[in-house]
This record gives C-alpha cells, structure tokens and sequence, in this order.
C-alpha cells in the first residue's frame, strides 16, 4: 500500500509540460458520420448529407465517401446510387490490401421507404459493390450506438452494433430483430446467433472469436460455432467487452448507475467484479436502475486485450487511471484537479495511451456553446498528464477519433476527429493552454485533422519590387510563450519551386523576436518571394506584415501564421466573399501545397449576377511549393469595374489559399483570407464611418457571398459601440451571388461612428450560410484608399471569464499607433463586462497593466495604447487580454502609420495561462 501511496504522490510533482491550441481542417463542409473500423487504418469512410441536410435526421439520399488519411488517395464517391439513405458504412483494412466497404441503407424512392427492410452492399476498394443476399437476410433494422464513444481501438467505441473480423469475415454485425450475421467482401452472409435480441459486443485480438448478448446470457463463438454461454446477465443492462487469449472475457456492464467491469470465471456462468466507480460494487441482477452520472467509470482494452485501462472520476473527487490484468487492478496516477477524462486510446506499442479530456467553455460561436476535446499522450511509468492540447470543436454525444497512431502521434503524424453532429447540453467555463492558435480555422464543426507537432506556415513573404513603382518587405514577430529556450528550424520556398533555404533561430523564455526585412536578415536574400515554414521544438506564435513604402510612411497587410495542417482538400473548397473589392483594384491569389505531391485546384468567379460563364480556371504547384496568380479576375470573368467574390476548388492534394487585393492607385494591399463559415450568427468586430487622427477618414465595406444553389436572406444587425443604437437590416442574394457594400455602416443602417456587425442566414445549410467579411479603409480625397482586413470573429478569437486574449505584433515604433477594439458580443447581459491588459514588449518586460470596462453589448477603442498610457513604443510587444467578467468578449488591434494612415488588423486568439508569464 505504500508503494501504491508513493506511485501516486509522484503525480503531482511532475515536471510541467506545455500544451497548445491545435488548428485544424476540416475535410468535408457536408454534416457526416464515420465508419466502423480500426483506428489505424489508412483508409476511412464517411457517410456525407447531401448539401443542407443531416445525416439520420431526414429522408434524403446521400453519399459514401472513401478518405486516405495519409493523403496518398484522393477522396472519392464510392457509392453514389441514387435513392439511397445510407445509415452505416463499416470498413476492414489489413495493411497493403484494399480496404474492404459494407454499406447499410434504404432505397428513398420507394413508397413507405422506412417501412422497408434496409439492404446491405458490399466492395473491395470501393468500385465493384456485391448485394449481399437479401433473400436470405430478411426483414431486419439497423441498431444504433448503445453509448458514448469512450475509446479502444475501434470507431464509435465499444458499444458499436458492428465488430470488425477477419480476412474471411471481415464483418459481425447485428440486425436488429434476425440475429448476428458474419459477411464476406463477395457478399455471402451466415448467420452465427439466431436471437431475434442477439448483438455482437466484442472480439478477440485475433477477430476470429466473438461476444454475443442476448437476454439468455453472454455467449462466446466463432463464425462456425459452436455459442458457448460464458454468462448470466441482467437484461437492464448493456454490454461490450474483449476475449483475452486464454478464453476468458472483459464485460463491462452499462445501466443507469454508470458502467461496472467485470471478468468471466472460467466454468462458471458467474461474473467476477473488477472496478466500477468509486466506491461502488454492481448492481445486483434484477436491482432497479437507479440514475447516476455514468462517465464516473470505463474501461477499454489494452493493445493485445489482455486487460483493462480503467478511469474512476467523480465531482469533486480525483481522477485515478488504473490498469488490471488477471489478478491485479494497479493504480497508475491520481489527478487531484479531476480532468474530466472522456476516452483512452492504447498505442500498439502497449507503452503509450492516448487520454482525452472533456473541456467546456461557454459564449463562443455567439449563440452556442463550445465544447471541446483536450489531448494528451501517456507513456507508462509517467505521472498523470499536466498539460493537454485543445482541439475545439462544437462536438456532440457521438465524436470520437477516426484515425489515429498514438504511437506516433506526438512526432507529428496527423489524425482524424470527428466533432459528431448533434447539440450537448450548455457548459460551463474553463482557462487557456499555454501556446495560442486557432485563429487560422474556418469551420469549427465536422470531421476534422491536424497534428500534436506544431509546424507553421507565412505565405506571401517577400522582398520583390511590385507595379507602380513599390517594392515589398516582410517583417516578422516570432514569440516563444514557454518559459524555457526553444530552438525554431525556418525554411524559405521560392515561388515556384522547391528549393529550401534553412536557418534556426533559439529563443529565450517568453522572448519576442522582432526580424524586420526577414528575407535578408535570416537568408541574405536581396530579391526573392515565397512561403516561410516554421517548425519549432514546441510551440511559437508569429504573425507578419507585408509592406512597401511611401516616401517617410508604410502601407501593407497583416499575418498570423497558418497551421500546416489547416489546408482545403478535395471536397472542403474555399471561399473569399472579399476577393474582388470593385473598381480600381488588382487581386493575386497564392496556393501553397501541403500534401508533399503537389496541389491541383479550380479557381471560379462569382459577381451579381452570380456565378460568372468563364470555366474555372486550373491552378497547380508543385510538391511544397507555392504558386501565385496576378490579376486573377478577368481570368476567372470578373470586369475590370466589378467586385465579386471567388471560390478556390482543390481537386487534388491539399492546400492553403490566400487572396490579396491592391489598390491600384495607392498599392495598399488587403490580404483576405477564406470565409468563416457561418452556419451560425457570426460578428465582424467593428465596422465604421468616422473621422480619425492625421487627417484620416475611415471606411467600412462589407462584402455578401451566397455559395448556395438558392437564394438566401442574410440577416445584418449593426449594434452601436458606445450607446443603445441597433438596427437591423435584411438583405437577400441569389444563388451564388457575390455583392459589394461601399460604407455599410453608413449605407445600410444610415450609422456613424463604430458598431459591430453580427449576421445570420435565414434556412441556413450546414456549411453553407451567407459568407461575409470586411475591409475598413481610410480615403483620400481622389478616392484612393489605405486600409486592412477586418473580419468575423471564429471561436478562438472569443472569450469568457477566465479565458486569455493574446495580441502579437503590435507597436513596430515610434512611426506607427496602436490601437486596441475591446468588444462585449453578449446581447443577453445588461452588466458592463470587465478585461485586464497586460503590454509586454520584446525584452520579455511587462511595460503595463490596468482594467478597463466594455459597455454592455458595445464596444471600446483604446487609441495609441502606448501614448495614451505614457509609455515609449517598443519594436514588438506581445498584449494580453484577461477576461475577470465577460461572457463573449472579442478583441482586436490595428497598427496604423502615421505617415499614410494605413492599418494593419492584428486578430487575437486564445492565450496562455496567468501562470505563463
């Protein structure tokens, strides 16, 4: 005892660790649920609504789509039929062999379609689909999930109506009402349990031995028998477990109370208890249920199935991670902060355990609350966890991972979630990791992948001459957030090539590296453009500006770095709403490719009048390299006089696309980047018409994308930052319709000043509501313009009460302005809301700290943070927003020249902890 004592206490000395925001891409902008299968396969499938419609929620037809999780494959339509509603799909995939479909749906065009027996179709690679023998099948249905998805090795977890077998049998599965069936890749079907309440509940590693319930008992049997029956259970109960190799089986029992583990008694029909939730024996058979929390307890295999890892957890108690084999429950760690720890993943090498922690977080995305995964691999002998990486995501009951090597995993090799697609129960607070990120994500929802490794990309940096006479610069601001040295590989790509040029740089704790001219000052470069590539120890934040001069003043745009892994794929394409301002304007666009093999995509115009005649044009890179196409709007249709909007379609590979548009008659460049999806209200921070410092006169356009096939009304509210002013206007746009709004704020709801834009879709489609996003711009008397970005706000630019804002970039000295917009986008509190910033310059010293309240439902601007504060500006400063009282709170900052008054938008994203400083 201890021993065990001892074990335990080492938890909480551990060395800490460092986690961080994880960006992501989604591969589908289409509502879908995945296959059953191993996690590690390299293939997976997912069942994808048809465009506005939900995957088990309506009578539609839709589509099985197989993915390459390694990206060797493009995706494609496996079984495109016509009529059909597919309910389940399941796969089987042994390393080197084409994977191995079963599909299970209903024909829709016949009358009384869900009366009817579904049918079940079955392919080897997915071209040549075998029915499998209806005649012999049935009448049957399809049993649902019985439970969260709490890990192990397979998809949808343990309670999964659908068993993966072997190369013979590559599928068990349950019908309801007629049995269990074992099914061949030709299509042969054989029944192995004749129990109108029989399902499969679990295998042996081998898949060549399997579990069966029914009210009977637990029944163990191969595909040609014979059942044995192993146990007498409580038919209140669910049931999933594994066969070890000697025969004996891990059941676990679900009912109302939670989750009891227990092990069968070789010659006996009795249950041998193991582990429940604390303090607890299982019910008694016949009990009466009695409801209780039920993720208090689980249990999942270990790599070869010969035990248990095990997590207890309850409110206001530690979470403890155990691990049993026959004869020995062990505690490994106790976790006296309780992480709600949700789903274990066990790495094939038996010394790694993937843990997935339930976080909540209330306010973001507006009206909804966010819910989100943190991730952290577990090595034995280690301690528990100290940090975890957050994947936000709006996910529901059914997530899970898709694919993932939790072996590898922590090296930088990708993995495949998926959010689900179902609403949870609203949430309650929680506090930022420690490396911001996530400001690059565009869809916040769906079946997603990203990488533990951080690696970070800046397309467009230059330092190249331009028309009219400009030449372009790239500063950079790299920001180490860890309080120990990081060393940080940068690589330079050419444009259009796939040379590399490689530096390092080694930061010290929490230091802010301000490299202006970065092309020279890391490479020598007199004239070259390209994409920089980051690849740190840990994690870093950067962002960039791109600039070119004007006799003693600036004009450029602003960039956070984008996530490797945050690329468009072949059936998430990309929109920029903002792509083609109007008259007087020039519009480049860059295409970096992410897959290694080269990117291949299709670039299409959209004005007024919808989508333009031209055909879309063909765009390619080579592998790892970034292409850029000048003037992109007369190729794609567009007139010289017209604004419009552009959709970038990748049809192979994968890919990060940017669009930068010029003012021709000042060379000021905007950089736009693809459009938050808005399948939800979203908030553009601030819009306005008022006069500013130096002589400036400041601007907002907004520009309207419908990518739908039909025509739909956006809902636009303005809400005046500093008073109760609201208007709200409503404004329709046809299929695929682009428009352009000169001074909205003035032009749509007849307002000065500054306001927020919050805007919704009537009848939205998921992925597919009104795009919008805005550029706000001081001008000149002739009409020529300077301005930035502004765009809506993602989720991982909002905060609630504990969370932290983080700005990168600001200040670049005494020539420029700082100011920061505070904005409360909560329309429900009548209470102004609370922030305390934090200004640390570049010497890692904290130059200020005060609070500041934001009107209820408004907004504050802090002009010339630096002046207004009495402080000199430093070359590069980092400004942290910490959230005391607030629920949606948004935060942004602008860098304006003194000179030419041009801005530069800095967007926040969610920081690190008060503890990092």
């Amino acid at each position: 005892m201890k021993r065990v004592a001892a074990l335990l206490s080492l938890a909480f000395v551990a060395v800490p660790m460092f986690a961080r925001v994880v960006s992501y891409a989604p591969y589908t902008n289409r509502v879908a649920a995945a296959s059953f299968q191993e996690r590690t396969s390299q293939h997976f499938a997912l069942i994808e609504a048809a465009p506005g419609d939900t995957v088990f929620r309506a009578a539609a037809a839709n589509e099985v789509v197989l993915y390459d999780a390694t990206g060797v494959d493009e995706p494609r339509v496996v079984r495109p039929r016509a009529g059909i509603f597919y309910e389940q799909v399941a796969l089987y995939e042994k390393p080197g062999a084409a994977p191995i479909l079963l599909t299970m749906g209903r024909n829709t065009l016949a009358p009384n379609w869900w009366a009817i027996s579904p049918t079940l179709s079955v392919s080897e690679g997915g071209d040549i689909w075998h029915t499998v023998q209806e005649n012999l099948l049935g009448t049957f249905t399809v049993p649902p999930v019985l439970d969260v998805d709490t890990g192990g090795p397979y998809t949808h977890g343990l309670y999964a109506p659908v068993v993966l077998g072997n190369d013979t049998w590559p599928f068990i599965v349950t019908l309801g009402n007629n049995g269990v069936w074992a099914i061949n890749k030709q299509g042969t079907a054989k029944k192995i349990y004749n129990a109108a309440d029989a399902r499969v509940i679990g295998r042996n590693r081998a898949g060549d031995r399997f579990l069966i319930y029914s009210m009977s008992g637990i029944w163990s049997t191969t595909v040609d028998g014979p059942a044995t029956r192993i146990a007498v259970v409580d038919s209140s109960g669910a049931y999933a477990g594994w066969i070890r190799s000697d025969g004996t089986a891990y059941i676990q029992m679900l009912r109302a109370e939670g989750r009891f583990l227990h092990i069968t008694t070789p010659g006996t029909t009795a249950l041998q208890f193991i582990a429940g939730p604390y303090n607890s024996n299982a019910p008694p058979i016949g009990a009466p249920p009695m409801s209780q929390p039920t993720m208090r307890f689980f249990a999942v295999p270990t790599h070869d199935f010969e035990g248990a890892w095990i997590i207890q957890r309850d409110a206001g108690k530690p979470t403890t991670m155990l691990k049993h084999t026959i004869g020995n429950l062990q505690p490994l760690w106790s976790d006296v902060t309780g992480p709600q720890v949700e789903a274990l993943i066990a790495g094939h090498s038996g010394q790694t355990v993937l843990v997935q922690v339930h976080r909540e977080r209330e306010g973001a995305e507006l009206q909804r609350p966010f819910i989100d995964p943190a991730l952290a691999v577990w090595r034995v002998g280690q301690g528990a966890p100290k940090s975890y990486d957050e994947l936000y995501l709006n996910e529901s009951w059914n997530k899970g991972f898709v694919y993932i090597d939790v072996d590898e995993v922590e090296a930088g090799k990708t993995f495949v979630f998926n959010s689900g697609f179902q609403e949870m129960a609203p949430p309650v607070s929680r506090v930022s990791p420690p490396i911001s990120g996530g400001g690059d994500v565009i869809q916040e929802w769906g079946v997603v992948r990203g990488s533990l490794k951080q690696r970070l990309v800046l397309p467009g940096v230059a330092r190249l001459p331009g028309a009219f006479g400009s030449f372009w610069m790239t500063d950079l601001n790299v920001y180490n957030p860890l309080d120990e040295k990081q060393q940080v590989e940068i690589r330079f790509n050419p444009l259009g090539t796939q040379q590399l040029s490689s530096t390092t740089l080694t930061l010290e704790p929490h230091e802010i590296r301000p490299i202006p001219d970065a092309l020279k000052s890391l490479f020598d470069l007199e004239s070259a453009g390209g994409t920089l590539h980051f690849l740190p120890a840990v994690g870093i934040n950067v962002t960039a500006r791109t600039y070119s001069r004007k006799g003693e003043g600036t004009f450029g745009f602003g960039m956070q770095a984008i996530d490797y892994f945050n690329a468009a794929g072949p059936r998430f394409p990309l929109s920029f709403a903002g792509a083609f301002p109007g008259d007087n304007f020039r519009t480049n666009m860059l295409l970096t490719d992410t897959s290694g093999r080269g990117t291949h995509a299709t670039l299409k115009g959209f004005g007024v009048t919808g989508a333009l005649g031209t055909p879309g044009m063909g765009v390619e890179t080579a592998a790892e390299s970034t292409v850029q196409v000048n003037s992109v709007g007369p190729t794609v249709g567009l007139h010289s006089r017209e604004g419009g909007g552009l959709l970038v379609e990748p049809t192979r590979g994968t890919a990060i696309a940017t669009v930068v548009a010029i003012d021709n008659r000042t060379n000021d460049a905007t950089l736009f980047p693809p459009d938050l999806g808005a399948s939800i209200p979203r908030a553009i921070p601030v819009i306005g018409h008022l006069d500013g410092a130096n002589g400036s006169r400041f601007r907002s356009d907004l520009y309207l994308y419908n990518p739908g096939d039909r025509t739909r009304t956006v809902t636009l509210m303005a809400k005046a930052w500093d008073s109760n002013g609201q208007r709200t206007v409503n404004f329709t746009l046809l299929p695929n319709e682009s428009r352009v709004v000169p001074d909205a704020l003035r032009t749509l709801f007849g307002m000065d000043g500054l306001a927020r834009l919050r805007y919704s879709t009537n009848d939205f489609e998921p992925g597919e509501g009104v795009r919008a996003t805005s550029r706000t711009y001081t001008v000149e008397p002739s009409g020529a313009t300077y301005g930035s970005l502004v765009p809506p706000l993602n989720s991982f630019q909002i905060g609630t009460f504990g969370d932290r804002l983080e700005i990168l970039g600001v200040s670049n000295g005494s020539g420029f302005r700082t100011n920061v917009g505070l904005v409360d986008l909560n329309d429900n509190s009548p209470r102004n809301a609370t922030v305390r910033l934090t200004i640390i310059d570049d010497k890692r010293k904290i130059l200020d700290t005060f609070s500041v309240q934001i009107p209820a439902r408004g907004g504050m601007q802090i002009n010339d943070i630096f002046g207004s504060r009495g402080l000199t500006p430093p070359a590069a400063a980092l400004l942290i927003i910490d959230i005391i009282d607030g629920q949606q709170i948004g935060a942004y900052a602008t860098l304006t020249d003194n000179v030419t008054n041009d801005t530069t938008y800095l967007g926040a994203n969610l920081g690190a902890k008060p503890e990092g400083l």
